[in-house]
Order: structure tokens, then C-alpha cells, then sequence
């Protein structure tokens, strides 16, 4: 079975219209109250009008449409909120996508979310904050077998996610992940650059296509690019 890796960050959620920031007044606060500032007003967010999952509908349905029975999908997000999640359950058959759910690294705000699940981690935590779960070490042995990964606006820019990043690169060995190819989506060149660079920086023999343009975009194009490198994996 050949392993599509999906890494989104917030380009699916400014795609839905969600393009919440942490509020700049919480910046003083303890850890703890910062977390849970953050869980509430991020449901709140999720819960306004202007939220609207068609993007994800769509993104579902392309890969439904290409779908294989040698293929299967991991989504991995950086982000809290689980609007991915919300329409994944939505689904009559989830068996193309690997455990049925999203990995979710930083943690979630999903009130439901169970010890299995990796803890909330913020964007100024150090690596060592991020404890190795069932679901982190699920997803990261996931991503060492895949040969395609579609990053969608995740630049590894805080501490964490280069950690995981660099983890994944002193892991590759023989593993697919060395020879892996990557379609990068990011709308803004400089982001773009800067994330390629990072991930080539731990696996020097991958490859990339690079997508200048919003998520949204590339999804109304029926992702090409995708479809065209999945008919060789």
C-alpha cells in the first residue's frame, strides 16, 4: 500500500475562511490560561458565519475520485481547530484514509479529544515540549513510508515543527521518505522558498513542485499536479 502524506497548516483554514490569530492580549498570560483563552476563542471562531467547509467537501471528493485500492492518504495538521475533522465524519467510507481521522501534532481544540491525542503546544514552545503519543508516533512512522507529500501553507518556521521536520530526515535511512516527491502550496514565493529550502535541508535527494497560489486555487484546478503524480506511485 503506497502512502499519500497530507501536512496542512493554516492554508486549509484561511481557505475556509477561518483566518483567526492568537489574540496579541494574551502574549503575558501563564501557560495554562493562555491555552485555555486560546481553546475557547478558536471555537468561537469556528462556530461564525463566515467559516465555509465547501473547500474541504471539494478537497474530499478529489481524492475520492483518484482514489486506488494500492493508495491511501495521512492527514497530518499543525493546526488546533478540526474543521478537517468535522467533515471527515460527514463520510459514508473513510477507508482510503489511513486510522479514519486527522493526526493532529500541536493538539486540538476538540473538547472530545482523548489522552491518545498529542497535547495543545504553542508556536514559542521548544522542541522538547512535544511528548512522543500514540498519535504523534502513529503519524511519524506514517510519514517515513510515504513517497508523495502535499504540504499546504506549513513554512516550519516555530521550534516544534523543525524538530519534527529534522526528526523525520535523521530517520529517512532507506526508507521512501528519501526519494519522496512534494508539491508545496504556498501563495506567498518567500514562504514557499523558505519551506522547500528547510525541508531539502533534511532530505537532499527529494523533489519538489512548487505551487504559488492559495490552496482554493489549486484545489479548483483539480490539483493536476497531484493527479498526475499519483498515476506513477
Amino acid at each position: 500500500m503506497d502512502t499519500v502524506a497530507w501536512l496542512f497548516g493554516r492554508g486549509l483554514s484561511i481557505g475556509c475562511g477561518l483566518s483567526w490569530n492568537i489574540p496579541t492580549g494574551l502574549t503575558d498570560l501563564p501557560r495554562g490560561e493562555k491555552i485555555r483563552q486560546i481553546k475557547a476563542d478558536l471555537l468561537d471562531a469556528m462556530g461564525e458565519s463566515c467559516v465555509d467547509l465547501s473547500l474541504i467537501r471539494q478537497l474530499l471528493g478529489l481524492l475520492s475520485q483518484n482514489q486506488t485500492r494500492r493508495r491511501q492518504h495521512l492527514f497530518v495538521t499543525t493546526n488546533w481547530d478540526f474543521l478537517l475533522q468535522k467533515e471527515i465524519d460527514n463520510l459514508p467510507d473513510t477507508s482510503w484514509l489511513i486510522e479514519g481521522f486527522v493526526h493532529h501534532l500541536n493538539g486540538c481544540v476538540d473538547p472530545s479529544t482523548n489522552g491518545y491525542r498529542s497535547p495543545f503546544l504553542l508556536p514559542e514552545d521548544s522542541a522538547f515540549e512535544r511528548p512522543w503519543t500514540v498519535e504523534a508516533n502513529t503519524a511519524f512512522n506514517y510519514l517515513l513510508t510515504a513517497r508523495l507529500f502535499v504540504v499546504v501553507g506549513v513554512s516550519f518556521e516555530c521550534a516544534t515543527d523543525r524538530a519534527l521536520l529534522h526528526a523525520l530526515g535523521a530517520s529517512r535511512g532507506n526508507l521512501p521518505i528519501g526519494e519522496s516527491d512534494w508539491i508545496v502550496i504556498d501563495p506567498n514565493r518567500e514562504t514557499l522558498d523558505r519551506s522547500c529550502s528547510r525541508i531539502q535541508g533534511v532530505l537532499p535527494n527529494a523533489r519538489f513542485l512548487m505551487e504559488p497560489c492559495t490552496f482554493s486555487e489549486w484545489v479548483d484546478k483539480s490539483g493536476p499536479a497531484f493527479v498526475d503524480l499519483t498515476r506513477s506511485i
